[in-house]
C-alpha cells in the first residue's frame, strides 16, 4: 500500500478540521447588520411620523369641511372643541375622533367672524402642532418635529398659519 495515508479522522485527510463560522466572520456580519440598521432606523421613524401626520391632515380637512357646513346652517353660531372637552360635539356632525392614539384635535368655529381653525397636537415625541388653513388649504406646522415632516420655511403670514398655536414665529410650511 504504497502512497496511502492512514488516519483515523477523515477531516485531517481532507485538509479542513472544522465546520462552521469563525468568530471573526460572525463579528463582521454583526457589524454590518448594526451599520445597516443605524442607517435605516431614522428613515423608518420619519416614515412612521409622516404616515401619522397624513392621518391628521385628513382629519383636519374633515373638521374644516364640517365647520364650513355648520356655518352654512348656523350663520351666527360658534363652537369650541378642546380634546376630550367638547360640549358642542353634537352640533358638528363629523366622524373624526377628537382624541386618537397619536393626536388630540381642538379648535374654534366662529361663524359670525368667519373664523374656522382646527389644530392637531401630536401627543408623542417630538411634539408639534399641525394646522390646515380653512380657506387656502395650506398646511403648516409648529414645533420641534416639523422638519422631520418636510416643513422647512418659516412664516407668520395669516394666509399660511392659523390659530394661536401656529401664529407668529416658528410656524413652518412646505411648498
Amino acid at each position: 500500500m504504497k502512497g496511502c495515508i492512514f488516519s483515523r479522522h477523515s477531516e485531517l485527510v481532507s485538509g479542513s478540521s472544522k465546520k462552521g463560522f469563525t468568530l471573526i466572520e460572525l463579528l463582521v456580519v454583526v457589524l454590518i447588520i448594526g451599520i445597516l440598521s443605524s442607517v435605516a432606523l431614522p428613515q423608518y421613524q420619519k416614515a412612521v411620523l409622516k404616515s401619522r401626520a397624513a392621518e391628521a391632515w385628513g382629519n383636519l380637512k374633515n373638521l374644516n369641511m364640517a365647520g364650513n357646513a355648520y356655518c352654512l346652517e348656523n350663520p351666527s353660531g360658534s363652537l369650541y372643541i378642546n380634546g376630550d372637552n367638547h360640549p358642542d360635539l353634537d352640533k358638528l356632525a363629523v366622524s373624526v375622533p377628537y382624541t386618537t392614539k397619536n393626536f388630540e384635535y381642538w379648535g374654534n368655529v366662529s361663524c359670525s367672524s368667519n373664523e374656522i381653525a382646527f389644530t392637531a397636537q401630536y401627543r408623542n415625541s417630538p411634539s408639534f402642532f399641525l394646522n390646515l388653513h380653512p380657506t387656502t388649504g395650506r398646511r403648516s406646522c409648529k414645533g420641534s418635529g416639523c422638519k422631520d415632516l418636510g416643513f422647512t420655511k418659516e412664516s407668520s403670514d395669516s394666509g399660511i398659519c392659523v390659530s394661536a398655536s401656529c401664529g407668529g414665529s416658528n410656524c413652518y410650511y412646505a411648498d
